[in-house]
């Protein structure tokens, strides 16, 4: 009968000087990338100051703060770094790294073109908003519904997700069907519980629908789903 063993091996101890906290991570992460981080711990030793700077210095830090064994590292082996001995500033390592490596235009949301969402959504193929703190995509919406033709302000249904309005969005969705209006659902994060029967209503939608695309009321009865973070 075969066997097998599970081997922890620990970090080396640190020099009474260097605080645990700093060490033990750095030295797991030297021994598991030796070829990206190999005499870390050797330089943590000689200049300890240095690291604990940067480890409890601010949360958003450039490359010139980096302790000088860092600056020469790459920008996996910084990620990994700040990510086990600097969680605060992992937000803006990670920036740093999408900077660095794919270009800063990743890091700017694209502009959002809404009549293009518009045009190539049907009634059965909601569009969905993805947004963040302080943006409001009802705004824009409903100039959007104005510009159409196709939803006058009173054809465009706003409905704040919450505790005890799923009977409402139901009720809402189905004279939409029957009148061409749009239905907007706000803040969907806050009713997880109701999902499944939103996408029950988008897949009877699917079967339901015979083509349909915008024509005849500009993607009517459609429910647009706006989730805030």
């Amino acid at each position: 009968t075969a066997t097998a063993a599970t081997t922890t091996i620990s970090p080396p101890p640190p020099p009474p000087h260097v605080p645990l906290r700093l060490w033990a991570p750095l030295a797991e992460l030297e021994r598991q990338l030796p070829e990206r981080l190999g005499g870390a711990c050797a330089d943590v030793a000689d200049h300890t100051a240095a690291w604990l700077s940067f480890v409890d210095g601010p949360s958003q830090t450039e490359r010139n703060d980096d302790p000088v064994f860092l600056r020469g590292a790459d920008a996996v082996a910084r990620l990994l770094v700040v990510r086990f001995l600097k969680p605060s500033g992992l937000v803006s390592a990670v920036r740093a790294f999408v900077s660095g490596v794919l270009g800063d235009r990743f890091l700017a949301p694209p502009p959002l073109d809404l009549k293009t969402a518009f045009l190539t959504s049907a009634m059965a193929t909601p569009v969905v908003f993805f947004v963040g703190n302080d943006a409001d995509p009802l705004l824009l919406l409903r100039r959007l519904a104005r510009e159409s033709g196709t939803a006058g302000g009173n054809k465009l249904h706003a409905i704040s997700l919450g505790r005890g309005m799923n009977h409402d969005v139901i009720d809402t969705i189905r004279v939409a069907l029957s009148s061409g209006d749009w239905v907007f659902l706000q803040n969907c994060h806050y009713a997880p519980s109701f999902m499944p029967t939103l996408e029950a209503i988008v897949r009877q939608l699917r079967h339901s629908s015979r083509g349909g695309g915008n024509s005849g009321g500009g993607g009517s009865g459609s429910g647009g789903c706006g989730v805030s973070e």
